[in-house]
């Protein structure tokens, strides 16, 4: 009897808890459909990166891709970088999603371009000076 009403009385918190956060949350940008996702869908799969664009690797679920985006926007924040542009030079892959929405959390202006090759290098660079900040940022 108990252990019936706990499992009742867990179910109407959660049904009241999504309330209150459908009611306070307008999903109105990117970072707001996250934030909703981080609490609603926290253990739903975000991202899965496809080795050789078939290969099932590594996976992100809302909370995780939420709390690492967070922490390094809190990061950007410290370092007053709310609308100054970052160049996020990655590799296909996870790491670059996070980055990607940690600019955002931020306010911060991301800009994804590959790594530069070391075979193209001549070709490649004088175009970054063109969109690097006068003040770089620290790198993530």
């Amino acid at each position: 009897m108990a252990k019936d009403f706990f499992e009742l009385a867990q179910r109407s918190r959660r049904r009241q808890l999504r309330r209150t956060v459908e009611s306070r949350f307008e999903l109105v940008t990117l970072v707001d459909l996250l934030r909703w996702r981080a609490i609603q869908q926290s253990q739903q799969r975000a991202y899965t990166f496809l080795i050789n664009g078939e290969k099932e690797g590594p996976c992100l679920t809302y909370a995780e891709l939420d709390c690492q985006a967070r922490s390094i926007g809190a990061l950007l924040q410290q370092y007053k970088a709310r609308g100054e542009r970052a160049l996020l030079l990655y590799p296909p892959g996870l790491e670059f999603i996070t980055a990607f929405c940690s600019c955002l959390y931020a306010g911060v202006i991301a800009i994804p371009a590959p790594p530069p090759d070391a075979a193209r290098l001549k070709r490649t660079l004088p175009w970054r000076r063109i969109i690097l900040p006068s003040k770089p940022l620290p790198s993530m």
